[in-house]
């Protein structure tokens, strides 16, 4: 595959990836993902759930990688995604009531967004959406434009497939802007330094840096 003007190639992800999106996640998305920091996730803590899914997420046929020929065509960012449809829509609470500890409090706020607004209940003529789960960038390569060509990427390959919707619980100020450039809506949202489990505030948002809220963007497509 040829290189793209920006130097990277960008492509479909198949299971041949998946290795090598795992490590991605271990050593790009999870140091860096506010909601991990803010909650003390370690990969160590994540590995089991995220390991489980990315097989599934790269296979879909909507998720999208960067590599970079030059640095030994390592990949330096991810649009990993699924498809739902009204029959598996619910299959995301099963993967919360299986999870423990810290990583259950992420998955239960992810899930709490899902519920809040489902386009399967309040729009008209949807049966199949692009549900996006993992946008990352590396380090050394933001500011780019990395993150918006996967999107596109992403989106045009859901609508050839089928998908009448693109749905993301956007953890990252950075990301968020990113959607909404790509003309996602926000549709509900929860303040980090507020959510409490039990009366306690979980999230020490002193190392979440720029990121304040988690967010539930939808678009049509």
């Amino acid at each position: 595959m040829a290189p793209a003007e920006d130097g990277l190639t960008y492509s479909f992800t198949t299971p041949d990836d998946v290795d090598d999106v795992l490590h991605f996640y271990e050593h790009e998305f999870v140091p860096r993902e506010p909601m991990a920091l803010g909650l003390g996730l370690t990969w160590d803590h994540e590995r089991d759930c995220v390991t489980s899914v990315t097989n599934e997420l790269c296979s879909c046929g909507a998720s999208v990688i960067a590599r970079d020929p030059a640095k030994d065509n390592r990949i330096v960012g991810i649009r990993l995604c699924k498809f739902v449809d009204k029959d598996s829509s619910k299959d995301f609470q099963k993967v919360v009531e299986q999870s423990t500890g810290k990583m259950r409090i992420y998955l239960e706020i992810l899930l709490k967004l899902q519920d809040g607004f489902d386009p399967f209940e309040e729009e008209e003529d949807v049966d199949k959406i692009l549900q996006y789960v993992s946008l990352g960038v590396a380090k050394n390569y933001s500011g780019r434009g990395i993150a918006g060509k996967m999107c596109k990427m992403s989106e045009e390959r859901a609508k050839e497939l089928g998908a009448q919707y693109v749905r993301v619980e956007a953890t990252n100020l950075r990301s968020q802007k990113v959607f909404r450039r790509l003309g996602l809506e926000v549709r509900d949202s929860i303040d980090y330094a507020t959510y409490e489990v039990d009366g306690e505030k979980v999230f020490d948002v002193s190392k979440m840096g720029e990121s304040t809220c988690i967010q539930s963007m939808t678009k049509k497509l």
